[in-house]
């Protein structure tokens, strides 16, 4: 899909370029006037928000060192903006931009929509805390490597997939989220933050967490043994 909409996007291009008569708009000006070490700064700053919105699902947010290190990195990147834009003569971003009439409503309505793309997964695909109990249902430790599957423990992980999620559905959710009207679910998750350290109900076993790949993994080590 990502091939795909690349192409388009070069078929669109390409149709501009050849079908679109050239023209400048506006008169043509230094570019060593520009404060590029600014707009890197900028850059930097609007790419790890990006991925701190649309990674911190799945690395399970401040629980994990690398969301943490990136929340530092923000804080550091924010900072040396703020304070080049305050102390060169012509920055990239000028103060007054702050001043604008729409700016702050404009930022909020960006910061809703990463929030909003943030969560799409929770849609199509398999969030991490989801994830966690259909390996919990399955007996499947979560470093297991694919191609180690049996057929019975894939055809095993398809049933849980399909029941887990359905019963997620039934119950109107995790108890962890709230719907739009403000409604908690009522769906309880056996694994999780908050069940790490306690005693598996189904084997008496320890629950454990692990940082793994960068992200937090939580299994029994009873019910889930490593292959």
């Amino acid at each position: 899909m990502n091939l795909f909409i690349a192409g388009l996007m070069l078929v669109v291009l390409l149709i501009q370029t050849i079908c679109v008569k050239h023209f400048r708009f506006m008169r043509k000006f230094p570019l060593f006037g520009i404060d590029w070490l600014g707009a890197a700064l900028w850059a930097v700053l609007w790419i790890e928000i990006a991925f701190l919105f649309n990674y911190g699902d799945w690395y399970d947010w401040w629980n994990s060192p690398v969301i943490r290190q990136l929340s530092a990195a923000i804080i550091i990147t924010l900072f040396f903006c703020v304070w080049r834009m305050m102390t060169i003569r012509h920055p990239f971003l000028e103060p007054k931009m702050w001043t604008y009439r729409y700016f702050w409503p404009l930022l909020g309505l960006i910061t809703l929509v990463e929030a909003f793309l943030a969560t799409e997964q929770t849609i199509p695909g398999l969030g991490n805390g989801v994830l966690q109990d259909i390996l919990y249902n399955a007996r499947i430790h979560p470093k297991t490597r694919i191609h180690s599957l049996s057929a019975g423990q894939k055809e095993e992980l398809y049933h849980q997939i399909k029941s887990t999620l359905q019963e997620m559905y039934n119950l109107g959710g995790r108890s962890t989220e709230t719907d739009l009207f403000g409604k908690s679910g009522g769906y309880i998750p056996h694994l999780s933050k908050n069940t790490a350290g306690t005693i598996c109900p189904r084997c008496e076993d320890m629950i454990k967490k692990e940082n793994y790949l960068g992200g937090s993994i939580y299994y029994c080590s009873g019910c889930q043994p490593i292959q």
